[in-house]
């Protein structure tokens, strides 16, 4: 009694119902977890529905990419619309593909969804696991050198380039001057890196959430950039510095000298730069993202 007590302490009751919900569809599956929780109260009918709701969701394929011994799985989403259009999606750090646009709470899928039904194929590759913590299912990109040690020697350039290569080989209609990247915070510093270190592909348009820049632009590509961003994001801190809550502390230029360098970079090459910022939001995506990025790769049509 007393141990449970402590539990309700760190985990509001509401919490606890929401942890059970995932913890029965996981285990003993979706129709049992709903009957035995359909007396409960909204708040908990609600987690119920959006994990029936995310169950449902899924990919169409896996695209598997040998890099360095290892066997990267990719999702690939399929838009209903005709399409031999795409956009590479990249998660956050201390997560991974599925958890990104497949978990209970997947952050990332409402981005999927948008791209999905303007006729874009989603392609999730994932990161390398956390080298500290193997089988925690906590996958990074190698973003820069701060990233080093929780991803050691993975070559995360060499994986999209071979990935792209893979999605040409599998679609002949597939066209690279097409393809869309796109990045959540330590995904998008690696959109950063791919543009920055001229990694031989020159997308459509690339995208930045919740993310600056570690490395400086050394042979920066000219591309379509669309920059996304919380005032008060205490992760990758707007006004730039030492990152918090990190077992990678690593230093990031401030958000307006990124998107400044960026707009430097694509000057005279007819590329568009563009930059948003929330006033809130901390690290998490806000709502508007999915169409404020389909609106601005719609625009360069």
């Amino acid at each position: 009694m007393e141990h449970s007590s402590k539990i309700k302490q760190i985990f509001p009751e509401k919490a606890l119902r929401t942890i059970l919900v995932v913890s029965l569809i996981g285990s003993i599956g979706l129709a049992t977890a709903e009957s035995i929780l359909r007396g409960q109260n909204s708040f908990t009918r609600k987690a119920i529905e959006l994990s029936l709701k995310r169950a449902e969701y899924t990919f169409s394929e896996k695209l598997v990419t040998e890099i360095m011994g290892e066997a990267r799985e990719s999702l690939v989403f399929r838009s209903t619309l005709p399409s031999s259009k795409y956009a590479i999606v990249l998660h956050g750090g201390w997560s991974s593909n599925e958890d990104s646009v497949l978990g209970p709470w997947a952050p990332m899928r409402n981005i999927n969804e948008a791209l999905l039904s303007n006729g874009y194929n989603t392609v999730w590759p994932n990161g390398t696991e956390d080298v500290f913590a193997k089988g925690s299912g906590r996958r990074f990109w190698n973003a820069g050198p701060a990233f080093a040690p929780v991803v050691g020697e993975a070559d995360d350039i060499e994986y999209i380039n071979t990935l792209i290569k893979q999605i040409s080989d599998q679609d002949p209609q597939f066209n690279p001057e097409e393809l869309v990247i796109i990045g959540y915070s330590n995904g998008g510093m690696m959109v950063h890196r791919l543009v920055a270190d001229n990694f031989g592909i020159n997308p459509k348009a690339v995208v930045m959430i919740n993310a600056s820049q570690e490395v400086p632009l050394v042979n920066p590509v000219a591309a379509n950039m669309l920059l996304i961003a919380n005032l008060d994001d205490n992760v990758v801190p707007y006004y730039g510095g030492n990152t918090e809550k990190s077992r990678v502390p690593r230093v990031v230029m401030p958000f307006d000298q990124a998107y400044r360098l960026r707009v430097e970079a694509n000057n005279g090459s007819g590329k568009i730069t563009k930059s948003i910022v929330y006033p809130e939001g901390g690290h998490s995506i806000n709502p508007n993202v999915p169409a404020e990025i389909v609106e601005f790769i719609n625009s360069l049509n």
